[in-house]
């Protein structure tokens, strides 16, 4: 796999690991790592206490820096949640991780209740 943009994104993004804040009082950071395997790009998130959801779900996306175009990349099922992501996936262009709490509503769309957001990786 080649990812798109510079070839200095992948010794940036591999094996790096950020924090995604929270945006709610009360909960913890969740712990963000990427890695590469091969020609996979690897997500893994790692969160120490999750919210209540009674009627809903949590959302992992990438971001662009302005928040204007968002890549779903799957939902964040439990304590460890690993996302292969997309072919040429390039981390300059959505370096941004955010995780949503979203309805049961039929719409795919971003829900705007963000918990948590940081940086897809340490550069």
């Amino acid at each position: 796999m080649t990812l798109a943009g510079s070839p200095e994104d992948t010794p940036t993004m591999a094996g790096s690991e950020s924090q995604l804040a929270p945006l709610m009082a009360g909960m913890g950071p969740i712990v963000c790592s990427v890695t590469v395997e091969g020609d996979r790009v690897l997500l893994d998130l790692n969160v120490e206490e999750l919210p209540e959801m009674d009627d809903g779900y949590l959302e992992v996306w990438l971001l662009d820096d302005a928040g204007d175009r968002m890549l779903p990349i799957g939902l964040l099922e439990g304590y460890e949640s690993n996302y292969v992501l997309p072919d040429n996936f390039s981390p300059s262009e959505f370096p941004v991780v955010e995780v949503t709490r979203e309805s049961y509503d039929g719409d795919t769309r971003h829900s705007g209740d963000s918990l948590w957001r940081g940086p897809l990786a340490q550069g």
